[in-house]
């Protein structure tokens, strides 16, 4: 089996970044029952979750054809994105000052890789880095809709 780590552990994980609050809003926004949701993140049922099997497939995807489960995961993260509500320009930071922080967290994983720190370490700043990857993929975004705005408006 390609998955590496156990329903249970899966599970887990994303019930904590799912509290009962946010699962509420969740439940309200997604018109999913508030049920359904605790269901589906509850490490301790046997059924497993919507997620766990995507990751399942995926990593299957990955094991029969590194590009195709790339390509596949990709094309979940392109509708995410694209389904993102931009938020305005007082919510965001400066492009110049989120590219400089990218830099910067890119430039913690190179360190963190180059000194051979653990496993988790490397990975850790790696994410922090995919984090700040995608605030300045948002900020360009909403900079290319400011501009267009303008356009259309002059």
């Amino acid at each position: 089996m390609a998955l590496e780590f156990t329903q249970e552990e899966i599970e887990k994980e994303l019930s904590d970044k799912l509290p009962h609050g946010k699962r509420r809003e969740v439940a309200k926004v997604s018109g999913l029952g508030e049920s359904y949701l605790k269901r589906q993140f509850n490490p301790d049922d046997e059924t497993a979750s919507s997620a766990f099997r995507t990751l399942q497939v995926v990593c299957a995807l990955d094991e029969i054809d590194a590009n195709l489960g790339e390509a596949f995961w990709q094309s979940l993260a392109k509708f995410r994105e694209l389904s993102q509500k931009r938020k305005s320009t007082e919510n965001v930071h400066c492009l110049n000052a989120e590219t400089g922080k990218l830099g910067k967290e890119i430039s913690d994983f190179v360190s963190a890789k180059l000194t051979e720190q653990s496993y988790e370490i490397q990975m850790t700043e790696l994410l922090e880095a995919e984090e700040q990857l995608r605030i300045v993929k948002n900020r360009l975004i909403q900079e290319r809709i400011e501009v267009m705005k303008t356009k259309g408006n002059q």
